[in-house]
């Protein structure tokens, strides 16, 4: 995961080590330990990548605040994608909005 950049994954990583089963993310009573947190991530990043998203892709994150949104942002950055977080409450006319402002390559 990171594929050998330094920078915030790798720190991840130097935490995990350091304490592999101490609490890294919790929202809502759902928690994962620094260990589960880089193994979710590196499986959804593989996904990801199987699924062709790769470096520059940007992947639209759009799930209300939960333990797998951080899962599904890391595992973004872990590929090099750009991950780009949505609130699930946006309504129709904000998406109209937002959809005229992007530019045409997204």
């Amino acid at each position: 995961m990171g594929r050998g950049r330094e920078g915030v994954l790798h720190r991840f990583v130097r935490l995990a080590e350091l304490d592999p089963l101490a609490l890294f993310v919790s929202v809502d009573g759902a928690t994962l330990t620094r260990r589960q947190f880089l193994n979710q991530t590196g499986k959804a990043a593989g996904a990801l990548a199987i699924s062709g998203i790769g470096p520059g892709d940007v992947v639209v994150i759009c799930t209300p605040n939960r333990v797998e949104w951080c899962v599904a942002f890391w595992a973004c950055v872990a590929i090099g994608a750009v991950p780009a977080p949505l609130d699930p409450a946006t309504g129709i006319w904000e998406m109209r909005q937002l959809l005229q402002h992007l530019s045409p390559q997204f």
